[in-house]
């Protein structure tokens, strides 16, 4: 019993089988430990996690042919372009003192959309294929995608506390490489072209940044699958 209940929240994570693997043999073992009604018990039982295996796969999975085609590229997508529209607002030439509560209120929202769409791929890690290997296949983007948006962050504060500001050329670029790769993960689940030249001082705030968009479409290359 202790060897099995630990399992559960190990197991849950993983999916509806695996939780019923867990599971089923604690609710048998506390049926029985209360009824006393032996092997009885364990083939009703069986019969009740097959139906429910069942019910799981055909009303969650196969009644809905669209799911089948998943969307978590499209939602990696948007979260792509989101970065780069961050990249160019945090870079923007000097605005009004609005523009300190713009940035920070996009980066807020960059923030909590990364955040769900950490929580859709993790949920994706779980469904029948082919949604669950692509999950798989992509999450190291979703994690290069927050490290973007952290050295980003990281090369703005460093301009507020002196730093030099970043061309516009150097800012442009990032840009759009972030959207060249936001447009690859719509239309491709490989992405064959990649390109991973940036121009810019290496020595300057921007440095980290490229070097983390150069690792995003490394990982976006062709044997992304």
């Amino acid at each position: 019993m202790m060897v099995l209940a630990a399992l559960i929240p190990a197991f849950s994570a993983k999916g509806y089988a695996f939780q019923t693997a867990a599971i089923t043999p604690v609710i048998l073992l506390l049926s029985d430990t209360l009824n006393q009604q032996g092997f009885d018990l364990v083939l009703p039982r069986l019969y009740d996690s097959l139906i429910g295996c069942a019910i799981a796969l055909v009303a969650g999975y196969l009644l809905w042919p669209e799911s089948w085609h998943t969307r978590i590229g499209d939602r990696l997508a948007d979260a792509v372009a989101d970065a780069a529209a961050y990249v160019e607002t945090a870079f923007a030439p000097a605005r009004p003192q609005h523009h300190a509560t713009e940035r920070h209120r996009a980066r807020r929202k960059l923030y909590r959309d990364l955040s769900t769409v950490r929580s859709e791929f993790q949920r994706a890690l779980t469904e029948p294929p082919p949604t669950g290997p692509l999950a798989a296949a992509w999450w190291p983007l979703v994690v290069a995608v927050e490290r973007i948006v952290d050295a980003t962050t990281a090369a703005r504060i460093r301009v507020d506390h002196g730093a030099p500001v970043p061309d516009a050329s150097e800012v442009a670029a990032v840009e759009r490489e972030l959207r060249e790769l936001s447009e690859g993960l719509r239309s491709s689940e490989t992405l064959v072209e990649v390109h991973t030249e940036l121009p810019g001082d290496e020595s300057g705030v921007l440095a980290p940044l490229r070097q983390e968009v150069r690792a995003a479409r490394a990982i976006a290359g062709p044997d992304l699958r």
